[in-house]
């Protein structure tokens, strides 16, 4: 079974171009960019999100509040964080030491790469 990735951005077209990059290397994909729809999703699809890549800012809720929900009911979901802001711009949004990150704009080969180390072995 192909791994599920979440994808939570406020950017419309970001969404779409992670979406067929990952859709066309086998994964699927679950998306949106309103972050309150994330609740939803995971109440219609129960399915394991293995890999929940989203942004940090976002105008309704910041990105590991999100993670935080989908974390608590998939505890192995690894999580990558992806934003536009310097990196030393964000310790007021809750990330977390050590977390992945991923500057935007990024890179298909970064985005598959981060992916792949994500799923570890499986990806």
């Amino acid at each position: 079974m192909p791994a599920t990735i979440l994808i939570v951005d406020d950017e419309s077209a970001a969404i779409e171009i992670m979406e067929d990059i990952l859709e066309s290397r086998g994964y699927r994909v679950l998306a949106t960019n309103n972050p309150e729809r994330v609740l939803v999703l995971m109440d219609e699809d129960t399915r394991r999100i293995d890999v929940l890549l989203v942004d940090v800012v976002m105008p309704q809720r910041p990105g590991p509040d999100i993670a935080a929900w989908v974390c608590q009911r998939w505890p192995d979901c690894q999580v990558i964080f992806m934003s536009g802001y310097p990196l030393d711009r964000l310790g007021g949004y809750g990330v977390p030491v050590g977390a992945r990150i991923l500057t935007k704009p990024i890179a298909i080969a970064t985005l598959l790469d981060a992916v792949r180390a994500a799923l570890g072995p499986e990806g």
